[in-house]
């Protein structure tokens, strides 16, 4: 980092990605809401759904001083890794975040869907996160990067800084 401007950083995690399975919308998303506030893009890695390697690549970016996004890989199925490398990044286990089991409950029930065991698992984050993204990691798809990108704005004003 240069002259203490903020570089930012996108990890896209997915074999379905990578295969071509599906599209990243993802980059799209994040490099469009960065430009409209006359912020670039630095880098962006797509890693397989190798929780080791995922892992690697987060211990990285929390040893950094850039703005890292992470999208994919949070849902309940076997080949998700992203919470759990998170957790191994952080040396902090996995636990059902009381927030989100309150955010998953309620949209089950609006949806008329039963609160399954594998539904909760989608609310188990690395002890100590925080509420907004516990929210953000629930929701967790391209539509929701405008939300990710307020509350990051809120975080970094919170610690006196300024994103356009």
């Amino acid at each position: 980092m240069t002259g203490g401007a903020k570089r930012f950083g996108l990890i896209v995690v997915g074999d379905e990605i990578l295969s071509g399975k599906r599209e990243d919308a993802h980059f799209a998303a994040v490099r469009r809401l960065l430009g409209a506030r006359g912020l670039r893009l630095a880098w962006v890695e797509y890693p397989p759904d190798e929780r080791a390697l995922i892992a690697d690549r987060m211990t990285r970016s929390f040893a950094g001083m850039d703005v890292v996004f992470c999208c994919g890989g949070i849902g309940a199925t076997p080949d998700d890794h992203t919470r759990q490398a998170a957790g191994l990044a952080l040396d902090h286990p996995l636990e059902l975040h009381p927030e989100a089991r309150e955010w998953i409950a309620a949209h089950a029930a609006a949806q008329g869907l039963l609160l399954t065991p594998q539904r909760l698992r989608l609310g188990a984050f690395p002890r100590g996160a925080r509420g907004h993204e516990i929210e953000l990691g629930v929701k967790g798809d391209a539509e929701h990067v405008p939300e990710a990108f307020a509350r990051l704005r809120e975080g970094v004003a919170r610690l006196g800084g300024r994103i356009a």
